[in-house]
């Protein structure tokens, strides 16, 4: 399961272990953000990292590009996630 955000995975994984799923072993699930609290949960929850400072700075040096009425030398910026991998999605299948 992929959830929206790290915190309905967080969420999921607690509905899923009230029903005697082990998370990591019975199903795999996932989030976006990577916040701070998820890699203290048990399992520790799989997560796609997004650079949030770098869209928050080129967000505010457009916004700031707008204000002064200029155009944005680049309206269409493309960032990079990163997967970041932990238990919740569980190991591996060894071919």
């Amino acid at each position: 399961i992929l959830a929206g955000n790290d915190l309905m995975a967080l969420g999921v994984m607690n509905r899923l272990q009230q029903h005697g799923l082990t998370v990591g072993e019975d199903i795999a699930v996932g989030g976006f953000d990577d916040i701070p609290l998820v890699e203290h949960t048990h399992p520790p929850l799989t997560t796609i990292h997004q650079p949030i400072y770098e869209i928050g700075r080129r967000t505010c040096s457009m916004l700031i590009d707008i204000i002064n009425g200029r155009t944005p030398a680049n309206p269409h910026v493309l960032l990079t996630p990163t997967l970041v991998v932990r238990a919740s999605s569980g190991q591996p299948i060894a071919r």
